[in-house]
């Protein structure tokens, strides 16, 4: 009879070995320098262990379903209020765009699981309903956004800022700066490892706007601890 993965004429049926067709056919093996491919796929391979051994390290506790689930709505709202503009906006260092806030937000309140989740559902997001980059570009900026979440995270927990309290002193609101500044840093210098430097003056108005949305999520993690009822009013900030 034959083995039935097998048509006519002996061709095995299309379909069968589609994702090793789709990984073949991945712009990223179209790009001119194999050192650039090699560095994206490090950077993804890279992200993938230190999330796993970070989720490990420190797993989620289920105190902190309540905050995920507030950052996670509030991401998704505010996400679509911005949509027609996130469509057109040209790409910063940072490529959450909008969702940047919440992404932060999530790095300074949650455990290293929960808030990758928020950087994936991100990128989720805007894959389906913002705008589509090359496959690769996609993860590759989700896995920056992650390793720069880690770094602000692992700054956080040596400097025994988290868990954030109601009342924030000027030393943790100066550690928190801190660590928003390691993740713009972080996060710039794997984009700009796989893309080479910008030009000031092209690069100013894109590290303003990180900068800026980087910021908004220090009162967003604060909410989300101390008054949960401020989030969803928050969503449309962002956006606006």
């Amino acid at each position: 009879m034959g083995d039935s993965t097998v048509a006519a004429g002996g061709e095995r049926r299309p379909g069968r070995f589609l994702p090793a067709l789709v990984l073949q056919r991945w712009a990223l093996w179209r790009l001119p320098r194999r050192g650039q491919v090699c560095y994206l796929l490090g950077v993804d391979a890279l992200a993938v262990a230190a999330v796993v051994l970070a989720a490990l390290r420190f797993p989620p506790l289920p105190a902190m379903l309540g905050p995920f689930a507030l950052l996670l709505g509030g991401m998704l709202v505010s996400a679509e209020l911005a949509r027609p503009v996130e469509r057109h906006r040209e790409d910063t260092l940072l490529g959450p765009g909008v969702d940047t806030p919440w992404i932060f937000a999530g790095v300074l309140v949650l455990r290293p699981g929960l808030a990758v989740a928020l950087v994936v559902l991100s990128a989720l997001h805007q894959w389906f309903r913002v705008r589509r980059r090359p496959g690769y570009r996609q993860v590759f900026g989700a896995a920056a956004t992650a390793l720069a979440g880690l770094a602000a995270g692992a700054f956080l927990t040596a400097t025994g800022v988290r868990p954030l309290g109601e009342a924030l002193d000027a030393r943790t609101v100066g550690l928190l700066t801190v660590a928003g500044v390691v993740f713009l840093a972080v996060n710039a210098a794997l984009v700009t490892g796989a893309d080479g430097p910008r030009r000031p003056r092209d690069a100013a108005a894109g590290h303003a706007f990180d900068a800026a949305m980087t910021a908004f999520g220090l009162p967003l993690a604060w909410a989300a601890g101390a008054a949960p009822l401020l989030v969803p009013l928050l969503a449309g900030a962002p956006a606006a």
